[in-house]
């Protein structure tokens, strides 16, 4: 046993602390065996379906296009709602024409009993009112998720 003086003397335990340096080695031995097999596979994997290089595939060219609608619209307002993961939260669509995106996925339903439709995050959703649907519930998948609304009236 080794004896160092702390405060008081303190007895080490032998070969105890290089267990952990063992241990590490050991991971980091465990973890070179394992890139060399999966690199080993790929190659197998490779000469079994006889690719010598992969090719991405070509990417097609976006064409953006403007499409007049037949109406015009009018941004009325814009809100910003945050909702959680513990229960659903109401949205009046009291507009004609909403558009909403979200900087987290959200669960989208009719009423908290049914099952919604998930909104990612990033992606747009356009609603328009319709009769009998006057309010939808969302929630967020996890923590908290910012909703961002843009309210528009269609002018006649």
């Amino acid at each position: 046993m080794s004896r160092v003086r702390v405060d008081e003397e303190v007895e080490i335990p032998r070969r105890e602390w290089y267990h952990l340096i063992d241990l590490f080695t050991r991971l980091d031995e465990l973890l070179e065996i394992l890139v060399k097999e999966i690199e080993t596979t790929n190659k197998l994997l490779r000469a079994l379906i006889g690719v010598t290089e992969v090719v991405a595939p070509p990417t097609p060219e976006v064409v953006r296009e403007i499409i007049a609608l037949p109406f015009r619209v009018r941004l009325v307002r814009t809100d910003q709602l945050e909702v959680t993961d513990e229960k659903y939260s109401e949205i009046l669509l009291s507009y004609d024409v909403i558009i909403m995106t979200t900087d987290v996925d959200v669960l989208i339903t009719a009423s908290p009993e049914e099952r919604g439709f998930l909104l990612t995050a990033g992606a747009y959703l356009v609603l328009h009112r319709s009769p009998g649907f006057s309010k939808m519930y969302v929630m967020a998948t996890v923590g908290k998720a910012n909703i961002y609304v843009a309210y528009f009236e269609v002018e006649r």
